[in-house]
């Protein structure tokens, strides 16, 4: 039973009792047949008014922001991971962090995870939460930072000369047919930063894919934060060419490989990601809405991995500045490989086969560890 619901049935158990004790008169009995003598206004105002303090302040139980983490009172590492919901009697519209009185993040979502910069010492955290009546709710609590932990930004990777393909190796297997595919660096349009690449798959093969990938300094810790973005653009006129769109980031780390990757599936308008254990894509829950061609599109996921665990979590994925928190998470998976740390990009074809390319630009990593 939630606090609100034991508020209610003991102010209900007492009200009851107040209502006997007010209304048995003479040979009258409350809850029977008997007749009873009619009450004063007053007794009546009286009973009305306890009723409704009963109603608001169960109502007022209902609705609430609960911290998750960090904990009031503790001691974190910089960037603090704020976790948090809202529920009210009607629906939350919308949820902001503040940290020493100012914004720095907002989600229109029932509930929040996300890393927040902040420098060593005593900080101030407000969770606040709007519901659609226009109901402000809100939970504070005071942590401390101790020191930093490293962060790195990779920026422009489209940019980047050494990026690789292994053939058909985006297939579970490395087997198939192989497709035509190419990968053009330093296109001046489409593009927001002046640089992106274009990727570009066709041939005579159904279902046949194109991958690409760049080996990144290895990294010898897990990721406490994991976020790897970049803005899409398709063409005019091959809105619906795809088969899937497909990025992940992977890591090996002493022994296991922690595979963090994304698939846009087009049949079913799907967001899918990979379980690397069991070899297969599983529906997130997230519906594919699919980009409008000729427009550019921003696309963000999060993720960490525990090592002690050993365990790879989705923490969310942003489309088009829409954040969908998520809490999908898989067993690493054992390897007998060295330490590695890759992003890739892939395209597939479709049934017919469609050709088809499309453009990326602004490809960062950011990751603490």
């Amino acid at each position: 039973m939630s606090p609100a619901d034991f508020v209610f049935t003991q102010s209900s158990q007492r009200l009851q009792a107040l209502l006997r004790r007010n209304y048995q008169q003479g040979n009258g009995a409350y809850g029977s047949n008997t007749p009873i003598k009619k009450k004063s206004g007053g007794q009546a105002l009286r009973l009305a008014l306890c009723l409704m303090g009963i109603l608001l302040f169960a109502a007022g139980m209902q609705a609430q922001v609960t911290i998750t983490s960090p904990g009031a009172g503790s001691t974190v590492a910089a960037p603090i991971h704020v976790t948090a919901s809202a529920k009210s009697t009607h629906a939350i519209t919308m949820m902001q962090i503040y940290l020493d009185n100012e914004s720095v993040y907002a989600v229109r979502a029932a509930s929040l995870s996300t890393s927040v910069s902040a420098s060593a010492g005593s900080h101030h955290l407000v969770v606040q939460a709007w519901d659609s009546a226009g109901k402000i709710l809100k939970a504070s609590e005071t942590i401390s930072v101790g020191t930093s932990a490293t962060t790195t930004v990779l920026k422009e990777i489209q940019q980047w000369t050494g990026w690789r393909t292994c053939g058909n190796c985006g297939n579970t297997g490395a087997d198939g047919a192989l497709a035509n595919y190419s990968m053009v660096r330093g296109i001046s349009f489409p593009t927001l930063s002046g640089s992106s690449a274009e990727f570009k798959i066709g041939g005579t093969h159904p279902f046949a894919d194109g991958y690409w990938y760049f080996r990144q300094d290895t990294v010898s810790k897990a990721f406490k934060s994991l976020r790897y973005e970049f803005d899409l653009y398709v063409p005019s006129g091959l809105q619906n060419a795809p088969q899937a769109i497909e990025f992940e980031c992977q890591e090996r780390l002493n022994g296991y490989v922690y595979n963090f990757a994304w698939q846009a599936l087009y049949p079913g308008d799907e967001w899918r990601v990979f379980n690397y254990t069991l070899k297969r894509w599983e529906n997130s829950g997230i519906r594919l809405t699919r980009f409008t061609a000729g427009k550019w599109h921003h696309i963000v996921a999060e993720y960490h991995n525990d090592p002690v665990t050993h365990t790879t979590y989705h923490d969310a994925l942003t489309i088009d500045g829409v954040r969908h928190p998520l809490s999908i998470k898989h067993a690493a998976t054992r390897t007998t490989s060295g330490n590695d740390f890759t992003n890739a990009f892939q395209l597939d074809l479709n049934g017919t086969p469609t050709p088809y390319k499309v453009y990326v630009d602004n490809m960062k990593i950011t990751y603490v560890k």
